[in-house]
């Protein structure tokens, strides 16, 4: 699906959805999932590209589908996770930041959600160092090409 900004402001509720969804906390995908961000996580970090891994906001509603013990061992293994690689992170998943005004269903954002999610991200790179200077980076040979000569 394809949200743009000016779309009116609908809310579905998709919970029957992700309780289904969810009805095995931790399918066989679950694993194989996380060995796949581990590999992916490690290629950057070879690479040398600076990485911000974000847990994305979701409604308190879709969250307590999941088990509290669910989330705090996924929480922790993708913090474990990042910091082995040198990733940031930066969790959204319950942040009081984001209101159900800012979803489309339990887990999309909206465009005012969108909005909310992009502030979040540049203040992270902003204030890391490491993330900051690895932005900077890149864009200095765009601010070279876009100057005036």
């Amino acid at each position: 699906a394809v949200l743009t900004p000016n779309l009116p402001k609908i809310y579905v509720d998709n919970s029957l959805d992700y309780k289904h969804r969810y009805k095995d906390q931790y399918p066989v995908s679950y694993d194989i999932q996380f060995n796949f961000m581990h590999a992916f996580l490690a290629q950057l970090k070879q690479e040398g590209i600076k990485v911000l891994v974000v847990g994305m906001p979701l409604t308190k509603e879709n969250r307590l589908l999941l088990s509290s013990g669910f989330w705090q061992g996924f929480r922790g293994r993708l913090a474990e996770e990042c910091q082995q690689s040198g990733a940031e992170y930066l969790d959204l998943s319950a942040s009081p930041d984001f209101s159900l005004a800012d979803f489309c269903d339990t887990v999309h954002l909206n465009a005012d959600g969108g909005a909310r999610l992009a502030e979040h991200v540049s203040q992270a790179i902003e204030q890391s160092p490491q993330l900051r200077a690895a932005l900077k980076e890149r864009l200095e040979p765009l601010r070279q090409t876009a100057s005036p000569k």
